[in-house]
C-alpha cells in the first residue's frame, strides 16, 4: 500500500511525541525492569508513576 509523504510524516510525528515521555517515566522513577508480581501490582505500579509523572509536571 502506498501513502503520500505527508500521511507518513504525521503519523511518525505522533509516534515520536508520545515515545519520550513514557523514557521520562522509567527513568525519573527507576522503572527499568518489568517485575512480574501480579498484574494487578504492575497496573497499579504504573497508574501510580503516570499520576506522580502528572503532579511533577509543572
Amino acid at each position: 500500500m502506498w501513502f503520500a509523504p505527508s500521511v507518513w510524516h504525521s503519523r511518525c510525528r505522533g509516534e515520536e511525541e508520545s515515545i519520550p515521555l513514557f523514557r521520562v517515566i522509567k527513568r525519573q522513577f527507576g522503572y527499568v525492569k518489568t517485575r512480574l508480581r501480579g498484574l494487578t501490582k504492575n497496573t497499579a505500579q504504573l497508574v501510580t508513576l503516570f499520576a506522580l509523572s502528572n503532579v511533577s509536571d509543572p
